[in-house]
């Protein structure tokens, strides 16, 4: 299930550290979150995090499931929002909005990861 512990064999090689949530990204693209998940930092919508948990915060690395078809290359972390650049050159915001910087033209949080409109894409 989604909420199980990660695989002992998954290697993080890129780190980046929230006010209070880690972000990891391993060699394959994908995304691990753990820490608070308050205002949705770690990108696991409420559906993610299964009956019975604490949902105030995540205790152990978690896939985040909204990313499991995109290949990601590059994490950042702000205070309370994170984004991940994907191979394909999109950007994905999620977390804390308040003054605009996920990027959709709101200041809501986002607790799951939503692409940034309106950048340019790489050319192929």
């Amino acid at each position: 299930s989604k909420t199980d512990p990660v695989d002992k064999n998954v290697h993080f090689e890129k780190l980046a550290l929230g006010r209070l949530h880690t972000v990891a990204l391993t060699a394959y693209g994908e995304v691990f979150t753990w820490g608070s998940t308050s205002m949705g930092r770690c990108g696991h919508s409420p559906m993610d995090s299964g009956r019975g948990s604490d949902r105030r915060f995540v205790q152990q690395p978690r896939h985040v499931a909204a990313l499991r078809n995109v290949s990601i290359e590059a994490i950042a972390a702000g205070a309370a929002h994170t984004l991940a650049l994907s191979k394909g050159g999109r950007v994905f915001a999620w977390g804390s909005g308040g003054d605009g910087q996920c990027g959709q033209g709101h200041a809501g949080n986002l607790f799951s990861p939503r692409a940034v409109q309106g950048l340019p894409t790489r050319s192929s």
